[in-house]
């Protein structure tokens, strides 16, 4: 059932021709705008009014295609492009950087084993890190046995 924007639902009711009180045309219309069969023909009557707007719509998109100083041209093409199966290509790149900080990690297991009762010390479940400084650096002569 389509209203006029000035008009209410039980107007158009009793425009349609319902005899009763107005409480009765406005119970029935309230009724009738949840009843599915009644919101499936607005829905195909809508459906039918957009698709009458169609070539309307092309030619105005027409006439800003045309227009290549509208602010809307590049939009309007690259809808059309993207509606016809050309879409922009668009490429993203990321770069993740994931740091650890060996102590949060140690506390976190420490944390995890408690309240698993477990028996166990977390710092040996990670190596330690091996930090080679040049003045730990020694050169000298060697000989290879062999045994």
């Amino acid at each position: 059932m389509q209203t006029h924007a000035n008009i209410g639902q039980a107007r158009a009711l009793r425009i349609a021709g319902h005899k009763g009180s107005d409480m009765a045309v406005t119970k029935a219309a309230y009724r009738l705008m949840r009843d599915p069969t009644v919101l499936e023909a607005r829905r195909e009557a809508a459906v039918a009014q957009v698709s009458g707007m169609v070539p309307r719509a092309i030619n105005a998109l027409d006439d800003i295609m045309n227009d290549p100083k509208s602010r809307h041209h590049y939009r309007a093409t690259d809808g059309v492009l993207s509606r016809a199966g050309l879409p922009e290509i668009k490429e993203h790149k990321t770069t993740v950087v994931h740091k650890v900080d060996r102590k949060e990690l140690v506390a976190s297991i420490a944390t995890m084993v408690e309240r698993l009762g477990i028996a166990l010390d977390p710092s040996k479940l990670l190596p330690q890190p091996v930090i080679v400084k040049e003045r730990d650096i020694i050169e000298a002569e060697y000989i290879e046995r062999e045994e």
